[in-house]
Order: structure tokens, then sequence, then C-alpha cells
């Protein structure tokens, strides 16, 4: 029982000081020092700039509660999970609140999310809710980053303000499509026609298709497109023109 006992001893003492040497190698060299930052697996960029996160200093030694803060401080994101990839990575699982829109990029056909600011977010693959208009003929750079689309800062805010106020078409709205550099083309559910409106007066011309419709009830067999481009005119084009 002795010899036993003097054994357990001196690979307890081993693995103490086996752990205190990891935790000196890790803390006080550069073998484990910080050098990439991912969220939910992709690359983030300038990361040193948009966080308290120190390049190069030791992971043992960064201001995770700092960090943890600033990230919270996104009404988005519910909690986040964070763990190290040896030697030089953290790595951050956030667990964010549903994208306001989706986004199908124009090159890969890749299906995203995007935020109220108008960042790409990568969809889960338990996603859902599909109650959200998709986004079309924009390409996307990078996950986290905004498309150079700046005609989404101006839809965005629109489909916000229409989601709260006439939230029984919001949800008929299936498509809007920016592929032409001269309109918004937005496509709603039940219609064979398209609806053509400006991006900056994105809530404007939409209201107005609104108000046409229900006042007006008018026969729209046939009509392809409905222009709002022009102020004060409703312009339809049918399918033969």
């Amino acid at each position: 029982m002795t010899t036993i006992r003097k054994k357990t001893k001196i690979i307890l003492a081993l693995t103490i000081s086996g752990m205190t040497l990891v935790v000196l190698i890790a803390g006080y060299t550069e073998v484990c020092t910080l050098r990439a930052v991912t969220v939910d697996g992709q690359s983030v960029e300038k990361w040193n700039k948009k966080s308290p996160l120190v390049e190069g200093k030791s992971i043992l030694r960064q201001p995770l509660n700092g960090f943890v803060e600033s990230s919270l401080a996104d009404e988005k994101t519910l909690k986040l999970d964070y763990k190290y990839v040896w030697p030089h990575t953290l790595n951050v699982q956030l667990n964010s609140i549903s994208p306001d829109c989706l986004l199908l990029d124009r090159n890969s056909a890749t299906l995203y999310g995007l935020d109220e600011k108008a960042r790409v977010l990568p969809l889960k693959p338990e996603f859902v809710d599909w109650e959200r208009p998709v986004l079309t003929g924009i390409r996307v750079r990078k996950v986290y980053q905004c498309p150079s689309d700046i005609r989404l800062r101006k839809v965005l805010p629109a489909l916000d303000k229409l989601r709260s106020e006439k939230t029984n078409f919001y949800r008929l709205i299936e498509q809007v499509d920016f592929a032409s550099k001269d309109f918004v083309e937005v496509t709603v559910a039940g219609h064979e026609h398209t609806v053509r409106v400006r991006a900056e007066f994105f809530y404007d011309d939409i209201n107005r298709y609104v108000d046409f419709v229900a006042r007006y009830q008018p026969q729209l067999e046939g009509i392809k497109v409905i222009d709002l481009r022009h102020d004060g005119q409703i312009i339809t084009k049918g399918k033969k023109e």
C-alpha cells in the first residue's frame, strides 16, 4: 500500500508540474499568443481593431470580459461561447436572434441572413423561419461584412417599417431584387406581376402600391410590371409589351 501511495503522489506531482508548465508556457511565451479570431468558424478581419483583444498577447491574458461585454452590447446577440483552438486562435460561437432578411448570393447562390445594419450572417442548419423577404441580385463579399450595394442601407429600414406597420403585406413579400441599377423589383405572393420601386423611396412607393390595390381593386390579369418610380403615377406593362 505504501508503494502504491508513493507512486500516486509522484504521478500527481508530475501532473501538477506539467499543468503548471503548460500555463507558464501559454501565459508568458509566444507559443500561445493570439493571432486569429473566428466567429462561427469564419475568419474575422481586423479583429484587433474591432474588439479589446490584443494581437500577439498570450491567449490566457486576453481581456475576455471586455470582449464578451462589447459583443453582448449588440442587442442581436443573446449569448456567446468561446474556446481556444491551439495554438493561436480564439473561436467565438454566437447565439443570435434570427436575421431580419434573407440574402441569396448572386455568385454562389448560397443563402445568408442580413441584420438591420446590412451585415451578412451565416444561417444555422436549423434555421426554419422563412416569413421574411429574400433579397437577390447582390454579391456577398464576406460573412459579417456589408455588401457593396449601398441601396441596402435604404431598403432595409423601409422593410423594417413595413413589418411594423403593414405586417400582413410584409409577409407577402417574397423577393426584393437588386439586379437592375435603375430600380428595385419586388415580387408579391399571389400576384403574377412584379412591382418596380426606387430604393431611396422604397417605403413610400410600396405604400402607394398597397393603397392603390386596396382602394381600387384593379383587374391586374395580364399585367407583368407595375412601375411606381414616378411621383403621382402608376405605370403598368402587359406581358406582351
